[in-house]
């Protein structure tokens, strides 16, 4: 047993060396993906990280394997202060084996430039994507489980004069073992694979006429995590390394109802970032969650987030 533990977090560990070594610098799409916001307010407040965690159905935004992990009908809901947006809202829905998650971005009174950066007009500016999710677990013997999950997204960005629509399809999948208290998880998801978008042939952006302005592949963003867990869930120490949103790694521990986080997420194009976070467990396993984050580039982040099961 101990043997294929290691195994299995020796080849995380290779795959996210792997992965930090790549030139990859895909983006998944859009201004959602450029500012490095996923679903989870828990994953926020440990620096971004916790591709390899399971049992909690904010984490299914960011790897639809997590879903078949969970139990019960569940939903999370949480929103985001951004600078110079009105904000961003998301939430997860659904149980075991099938879910709905939307993420939305909005912006009004956006100035409307010409080619030669003079202000014309303003409008207003929204983005986000609804996600279809679904996924199957099966054990391995009495201490260990493996996940794979898919999530087929329909995307929109609307603009002032132009108008985006697109689809794309994400895949994952968690590796779990134990060992009596401790607990070794590896996982993997692929992004935009594929993933399309497509433009009016008429407006601003992209030019008019062009292919681009008629149909764009997205590039495809790979992502790989490892995670530990003690003490029966008590603490849990994460590293991710994506190919979008960079290196994080985060660590929570829970006392009681309370669950205290804390991350760092770094990349090569922006600086450090640092995460603070809290959980408060409520009735009939409901949460609360909390994070602030520090940016050196931008204001600080602050994120609420809640769980509720049925």
């Amino acid at each position: 047993m101990r043997k294929k533990a290691t195994i299995m977090a020796a080849m995380a560990l290779v795959m996210a060396v792997a992965l930090a070594g790549s030139s990859i610098a895909a983006e998944y799409w859009g201004t959602l993906p450029s500012l490095k916001l996923g679903y989870s307010v828990r994953s926020e407040g440990m620096g971004g990280a916790g591709l390899a965690l399971d049992g909690d159905l904010s984490l299914a935004g960011l790897n639809p394997a997590a879903l078949p992990t969970t139990k019960g009908l569940g939903l999370y809901t949480n929103y985001t202060s951004v600078y110079a947006t009105n904000g961003k809202f998301s939430l997860v829905f659904g149980c075991k084996y099938f879910g709905i998650a939307l993420d939305v971005l909005g912006a009004t009174d956006i100035e409307i430039t010409d080619e030669y950066g003079a202000i014309i007009g303003v409008g207003d500016y929204y983005e986000g994507n609804v996600a279809l999710i679904g996924g199957y677990s099966f054990k391995l013997g009495s201490m260990g489980f493996v996940s794979v999950g898919a999530s087929l997204k329909g995307l929109g960005q609307f603009m002032p004069e132009s108008d985006g629509y697109g689809f794309a399809l994400d895949v994952g999948a968690i590796g779990r073992y134990d060992i009596g208290k401790v607990g070794l998880s590896a996982a993997f998801v692929l992004r935009n694979a594929p993933g399309i978008i497509w433009y009016p042939t008429s407006g601003p952006l992209p030019e008019a006429g062009t292919k681009a302005a008629e149909m764009s592949f997205l590039d495809i963003a790979y992502a790989g995590g490892i995670a530990a867990h003690f003490f029966d869930e008590k603490l849990l120490v994460a590293l991710d390394v994506d190919s979008a949103r960079g290196l994080s790694a985060g660590i929570e521990g829970k006392v009681s109802v309370l669950s205290l986080r804390t991350g760092v997420n770094w990349w090569m194009d922006r600086p450090l970032s640092f995460s603070l976070g809290a959980g408060l467990d409520l009735f009939k396993g409901a949460r609360l969650d909390y994070s602030w984050t520090y940016l050196v580039h931008m204001p600080d982040r602050h994120r609420v987030g809640l769980l509720i099961r049925f």
